[in-house]
């Protein structure tokens, strides 16, 4: 199956997290999730019901708004949805994958991330880290998967019953972060 052309979806902010102790993988650094189990977002984000239909942001304007005080520490993430899901090895298209606009050019890619959303509107853990199947899967100092194809056989892995990790569905990102300086 040839992947479709992936969707900008918006951005987050979040305090980028280091390897946490449990995550034993080297080649990890820092946790740059699409998840916010490890690397937070702000206290409380989603009450300022600014984001769109993903929990995301249409605007960088509107994912610093809800950044307390002067901001010290947060990272700005940006993402591209392939508009499937996976669940059992089966992908589903999307009906409706909202646009937020363009990718500005300013952001550098970080590698591919596979996300659950299973019991809410916003997208809930990313495996890689929170499960630690970085040890399992090819992944680079930001905890996500560099190759296209790796990335989809991973999803495709995670998306089984007994796959050991967080129950589906699942989804394949491209994560940006905003350079820094």
């Amino acid at each position: 199956m040839t992947l479709p052309t992936p969707v900008f979806v918006g951005f987050f902010p979040k305090l980028t997290a280091p390897r946490p102790d449990w995550l034993q993988v080297e080649a990890v650094e820092e946790i740059a999730s699409v998840s916010t189990c490890v690397s937070p977002a702000p206290e409380d984000w989603i009450t300022h019901w600014k984001h769109n239909d993903f929990g995301f942001y249409d605007t960088e304007a509107l994912a610093r708004s809800i950044v307390p005080g002067d901001s010290v520490g947060y990272d700005l993430y940006a993402y591209e949805l392939f508009p499937l899901s996976w669940f059992d090895q089966e992908a589903e298209v999307l009906e409706h994958v909202p646009e937020s606009g363009a990718l500005p050019p300013d952001y550098a890619f970080l590698g591919y991330d596979i996300v659950t959303k299973s019991s809410s509107h916003v997208f809930e853990c990313s495996p890689l880290s929170c499960n630690s199947a970085a040890s399992e899967f090819p992944t680079n100092a930001c905890c996500l998967i560099d190759d296209e194809e790796q990335a989809h056989q991973a999803v495709l892995r995670m998306s089984q019953p007994d796959s050991g990790v967080e129950p589906g569905p699942y989804y394949l990102f491209k994560v940006y972060r905003k350079r820094r300086g």
